[in-house]
């Protein structure tokens, strides 16, 4: 689990889907564009332009290295789809460098169902590309492009990196501040606006997020999980994880 996933992107020519009950994942980015689809219930998609709710068979649509974070209010099953850049070409070059207004998008109904049948069948290329370019024009109509500002999205890639490879250690705001060149005030501010919660729970909420692989994937006691997901005393990480989740890792691992 990375902040920065590595393993969606920098390849050409890529497509692949999966699908998700009560979906959720903390904030993330990538290089591959992404396409939500909502097929029951009800997702909150967070973006920089802030959170917008998704009902079903409504969309999001997400860009290459877009920060972006996914939550459930109650119950829901959801499509996500990534792709490489090159399917769409002409779109990602007119609307590169820049930001759009808005995520959630909706198409008619031949059009859901035709992207639908196409993404869930065993399309050839020309079928793939000329259904996600009909996606690319949906979204195009229903939202408006700026210049995106680059200074804060790069710094905000530069803290989840370092979260990503820090996050065991005893690490701090004004610590990372320091190393990446920033003053504290400025870091914690950019931060919220774009993560929407402050520096301290997000670490918490990405510690979890790896403690709950391993309490899923090893026989780790639990006070080895604390202190390998950078937690000081298994008190701390208790009540973090009870906050988290609701429940304690025992019983996680036991449910």
């Amino acid at each position: 689990m990375l902040l920065y996933q590595a393993n969606n992107s920098m390849e050409s020519g890529h497509f692949h889907y999966d699908f998700y009950d009560n979906f959720y994942y903390i904030p993330h980015f990538h290089e591959y564009y992404e396409i939500t689809i909502v097929l029951e219930g009800e997702v909150i998609v967070q973006t920089d332009v802030g959170e917008e709710r998704m009902g079903s068979h409504e969309m999001a649509f997400i860009l290459p290295n877009q920060i972006h974070a996914y939550r459930t209010p109650k119950s829901s099953k959801a499509l996500v789809a990534l792709f490489s850049t090159d399917l769409v070409n002409t779109f990602y070059n007119e609307t590169k460098g820049k930001a759009p207004n808005r995520a959630v998008f909706i198409c008619n109904a031949p059009v859901f169902q035709y992207v639908c049948n196409t993404i869930l069948g065993e399309p050839t290329l020309y079928e793939l590309k000329s259904c996600l370019y009909a996606l690319c024009g949906a979204y195009a109509r229903q939202v408006s492009f700026q210049t995106a500002s680059h200074d804060d999205d790069l710094l905000v890639r530069k803290i989840m990196e370092y979260i990503a490879g820090h996050f065991t250690e005893n690490i701090s705001l004004k610590g990372m501040a320091k190393f990446l060149g920033y003053h504290p005030s400025y870091v914690s501010r950019c931060f919220n606006h774009y993560v929407k919660c402050n520096f301290r729970s997000f670490l918490n909420e990405y510690r979890i997020e790896y403690a709950k692989s391993i309490l899923a994937s090893t026989t780790m006691s639990i006070s080895e999980v604390a202190l390998e997901c950078g937690f000081e005393t298994i008190r701390s990480f208790n009540r973090a994880f009870k906050t988290a989740t609701g429940q304690t890792p025992s019983a996680l691992r036991n449910g």
